[in-house]
């Protein structure tokens, strides 16, 4: 510590009580000074000059400890004016030590309030050969540790929004009740999503506005390098300072006084930094907007179908129509619920596999022909008189009683209504997977296009005209591929969800069981309308969907009829038959197969949710480069202290007699408002020489010094007893009269 001791030769000086405590009162508080903590131990502590001589103040070195204590020879009265501007008034030119005097011994060294003080009332000056540490970039950190708690928090903030976006995108919004293994976001994510999306928003803004906050503040302290390297108006210094705390509508104004590529750099910054945070809300918008994606799923098909009892044109309905007449009439009177209609000649469950997405596999493809041409109907004559019955070729047929009358195997009794009427002419098995059989079809009173026009007695209806359609249905197995599956088709691993073996046949018969089953679809149209009382089944044509649509009224309706519409019904009622006996329609669990498909499922996509990264990347860019930039510019400049450029920190660099003469001038006409915005100020060391210090001088032309180099950091050595240093030689060799101790 700083201390003056006497060497025993002079008189002892009086010196106030109030100045100087004793060594017990303050020997714990000795070792915290803030004298050790403002100046190290290169600092020393001149006396003013004497009047011809130069005497080294004596001191007591302590040879068996590390530290070496000072002791002041006197204290001087604080309150007594110094008389002599030559010398010192310390001592009063009464140096009179005396060696062993108890009161030397137990004299204290001084507080630093109190030797402060003391410099004051006799003009202590400081060696301007030492100067004070600078306080960068770690002071100014640990002045504001609000910086890496915000910076902190920031990161925190950001990530978490950023994994959670990442972590939903992996998973699908919803998926099928039939898909195996597949694992949707929770329940109440998936239903609350707008609420989410804001939730993640309102987390991610704040991030990032955190992340703005550290890169404006450190462009704010990079103000005051900039007024080294150019020279601002006070109205452009306030623009500056107004958008680096956020105000964007200030950037323009502040850009009008960039005059080097540093302080386009810092608006750059500052303005980027503030439009960040707004960038942010559309940027998650865009990570939380759902797209399709193709999804491999596994699912369950029970694969067959099939009919085990044969076709026989009967009166009574059969147990293979009740299926297909509720399917083909919902799709007749809305063709849109058809499944899959461009697969309708497939041997499988459509309504499954059209909701499990894209696949390939192996089933049954049925193949039909169809020809009509016109054709002639001759109605029966019973108990001479023509009654309701036609004569066909048909040979396999129960029969009964209705009405007491005898029915014949090539015999069909058609309602007296003007609708169209069908029935079965002949069938003909031509190979073990092609059956063909020959339809008519009657348009009562009616007409169809191409047909043959016949006279009937039927009621009130006196003509018919008539079509015969030969239907060829064949059979093979065949692979299905339903969309653009991204699977790799390969035949000997695809499922099978039908095959020619395995169908379900009529088996009192093998050589011809396929046949009877083809022979089914051959006259599907039959089933396709229910008979009312045993009569043939009637159709009439839908004016909206232009299709035929089962009859069972009594009130006429459209009879009108194209080969195109007779081809419709034929095809439609084909599938219609296929879809109501495939197995997987009687919900049988006991045989099923794996099917593989690619499903389209709402995502949120990953490369979108990781865009989220690019402006908390920009901004602590932006923060780390600013970081070194302010390091070195503090450094190159030689700047004292980096520090930020708030109220206090202008009014403390405002404090130059330059710029307390432009404030006192303007400070007189109180009834006008300010007119300092046109005032030129720069940053830098300001006075005149012997009267220097750092703040705003004039920016135009002003005398503004440069900061002193940062010299290496030398520790001054005490001087030992009797001796004088070298240093005290050179300053009275030079004519300085210097009193000097040495802080340890």
């Amino acid at each position: 510590m700083f201390g003056m001791e006497s060497s025993g030769s002079a008189a002892e000086p009086s010196c106030p009580a109030s100045l100087f405590r004793t060594r017990t009162q303050r020997s714990n508080r000795s070792h915290q000074s803030i004298f050790r903590e403002e100046f190290n131990s290169d600092l020393s502590l001149p006396l003013p000059q004497h009047h011809g001589h130069h005497r080294q103040l004596p001191y007591h070195h302590h040879n068996d400890s590390s530290h070496s204590s000072y002791k002041p020879v006197a204290a001087p009265n604080p309150y007594r004016p110094s008389t002599d501007t030559g010398g010192s008034t310390l001592y009063h030119d009464r140096e009179r030590e005396r060696a062993g005097d108890p009161e030397q011994e137990t004299m204290a060294t001084p507080t630093p309030r109190e030797l402060h003080r003391l410099a004051s009332h006799h003009n202590f000056i400081f060696d301007t050969s030492s100067k004070p540490r600078r306080r960068g970039w770690w002071a100014f950190v640990g002045r504001h540790l609000s910086l890496p708690a915000v910076f902190l928090a920031a990161i925190i903030f950001v990530v978490a929004a950023i994994v959670f976006a990442t972590v939903t995108s992996q998973r699908p919004l919803r998926c099928p009740d039939w898909a195996q293994d597949c694992r949707p976001m929770d329940r109440w994510t998936a239903e609350h999503l707008p609420t989410v999306q804001a939730i993640i928003t309102l987390v991610y803004i704040i991030g990032l506005g955190a992340l703005a906050y550290v890169a404006l503040t450190l462009c704010e302290a990079a103000v005051w390098p900039l007024l080294v390297k150019q020279a601002m108006t006070m109205k452009g210094l306030e623009a500056y300072l107004a958008a680096t705390r956020g105000s964007i509508m200030a950037a323009p104004r502040a850009l009008m006084e960039v005059r080097t590529v540093a302080m386009a750099v810092m608006l750059v910054c500052a303005v980027v930094s503030i439009l960040t945070p707004l960038a942010g809300i559309p940027l998650v918008g865009q990570a939380y907007t759902l797209m399709s994606k193709e999804v491999k799923l596994k699912s369950n098909y029970t694969p067959g179908g099939g009919l085990a009892e044969s076709f026989m044109q009967s009166e009574a309905p059969s147990v293979a129509n009740m299926g297909v007449l509720t399917t083909y009439n919902a799709w007749a009177q809305n063709p849109a619920s058809e499944p899959l209609p461009e697969y309708r000649a497939w041997y499988v469950d459509r309504e499954v596999l059209s909701t499990k997405g894209n696949f390939s596999a192996r089933a049954v493809k049925l193949q039909t022909t169809v020809s009509c041409s016109p054709r002639t109907v001759e109605q029966q004559i019973r108990n001479w008189r023509l009654s309701n019955a036609f004569s066909t070729n048909w040979t396999r047929a129960s029969t009964s009683s209705l009405g007491g009358e005898e029915r014949t195997p090539a015999d069909v009794y058609v309602r007296p209504q003007p609708q169209l009427t069908l029935w079965a002419d002949n069938f003909t098995f031509e190979a073990p997977h092609r059956t063909k059989a020959t339809l008519v079809f009657a348009a009562l009173n009616g007409t169809i296009e191409g047909g043959k026009q016949s006279s009937i007695a039927l009621g009130t209806m006196r003509n018919v005209s008539a079509i015969g359609c030969e239907v060829i249905v064949s059979a093979i197995d065949g692979m299905i591929t339903v969309g653009n599956p991204s699977i790799h088709a390969n035949k000997t691993t695809l499922p099978t969800l039908s095959s020619l073996e395995t169908l379900q046949t009529n088996t009192s018969s093998p050589s011809t069981a396929l046949n009877e089953l083809l022979l089914w679809f051959a006259v599907a149209p039959i089933l396709a309308s229910p008979s009312v009382s045993g009569f043939q089944p009637m159709f009439f044509n839908s004016t909206s969907t232009n299709r035929a649509v089962a009859y069972t009224g009594q009130t006429p309706q459209r009879n009108n009829w194209t080969i195109e519409g007779i081809e419709s019904l034929i095809h439609l009622s084909i599938g219609a038959l296929l879809q109501s006996t495939t197995a997987s329609q009687s919900q049988s669990t006991k045989n099923t197969t794996l099917l593989t498909s690619t499903y389209p499922l709402q995502f949120f996509s990953r490369s979108r949710c990781l865009l989220l990264l690019l402006l908390p990347l920009l901004l602590v860019t932006c923060i780390v480069c600013l970081s070194f930039y302010l390091s070195y510019a503090h450094s190159r400049e030689s700047i004292p202290v980096l520090r930020l450029a708030g109220p206090c920190e202008l009014l403390k660099s405002s404090q130059t007699p330059w710029l307390r003469e432009q404030a006192e001038s303007d400070a007189v006409k109180t009834y006008l408002p300010s007119d300092l915005g046109a005032v030129t100020v720069r940053f830098g060391v300001v006075g005149k020489e012997g009267a220097e210090m750092v703040g705003l001088g004039d920016g135009k032309g002003g005398n503004i010094g440069a900061f002193a180099r940062e010299v290496p950091h030398q520790r001054v050595q005490p001087l030992d007893k009797g001796k004088e240093s070298e240093d005290g030689q050179k300053r009275e060799t030079s004519g300085e009269n210097m009193e000097m101790g040495a802080i340890a």
